[in-house]
């Protein structure tokens, strides 16, 4: 899906950290097992959305489903048996590990009454798109804040147009602050491009209520590679596969 920019530099404590999360054991040492929208001590991986999609056709055949659907629900199973809807890419072996330690299942909304109560999240993977960059003067340099539009994204992507279908719906805004020795993981990425972050939420800033999160890797989308005409989904359809949270906004 062409050059989509990865920002795989930044300081050497952040990089440790980020390859610390990628061992097995980081839960055991960090303590962090608590389940990040409860705080109970719990475990939930994320279901492959290969593995939703086969439950769906082996409950039920296409025909059988169609029989009762509506033409939005028949629409989309048909889009997604097709072998040019395939589960994301990643862009190299550290985010491919990252996809598995950084969890899907916790969003935006799930962090808050955690981090209010004074606590830190567990390591998430967050998508959305870029709505504002700003420069930061600071001793040292300037440095930067990206403000990030959550975006619901179900993890797959086209090979036959090259586009990901990105929910118009999502869950608020948070943030990444990169401090000036970190600002060359931005390079030329801009407002309007979609953005993988791979991070840890640590707190809210009372003056404008955003999440902060400290982005240990972030892996930019130009524009161009996405959009968020297509289809309109939430949760259900991200974590059940529910396609009754699905519907079509265009059909080009």
């Amino acid at each position: 899906m062409g050059d989509k920019g990865l920002g795989d530099k930044g300081s050497a404590s952040r990089r440790s950290l980020f390859i610390a999360i990628l061992s097995p054991e980081y839960e055991e040492q960090s303590g962090r097992k608590m389940d990040g929208r409860t705080g109970s001590i719990q475990r939930r991986r994320p279901v492959s959305q290969v593995i939703r999609l086969c439950a769906l056709l082996i409950l039920g055949s296409i025909s059988s489903i169609a029989a009762s659907a509506s033409d939005d629900k028949v629409e989309i199973i048909s889009r997604l048996g097709q072998p040019w809807m395939v589960p994301y890419i990643p862009g190299d072996d550290a985010e491919a590990k990252a996809l598995v330690a950084f969890r899907q299942d916790i969003y935006p909304r799930d962090v808050i009454a955690v981090l209010s109560g004074g606590g830190v999240g567990v390591p998430v993977r967050w998508t959305g798109i870029v709505v504002e960059r700003r420069t930061i003067p600071m001793l040292g340099g300037n440095a930067a804040e990206l403000i990030v539009e959550h975006h619901y994204w179900d993890w797959r992507e086209t090979t036959n147009d090259e586009l990901i279908y990105i929910s118009p719906r999502g869950e608020g805004r948070f943030r990444c602050f990169f401090p000036p020795y970190e600002v060359e993981v931005l390079g030329g990425h801009q407002v309007g491009d979609f953005v993988i972050v791979y991070g840890i939420p640590w707190m809210i800033r009372q003056t404008d209520g955003l999440i902060g999160v400290e982005c240990l890797k972030t892996r930019f989308i130009p524009a161009f590679f996405y959009t968020t005409e297509a289809w309109s989904y939430g949760r259900d359809f991200v974590e059940k596969g529910d396609i009754g949270d699905v519907r079509i906004l265009s059909t080009k």
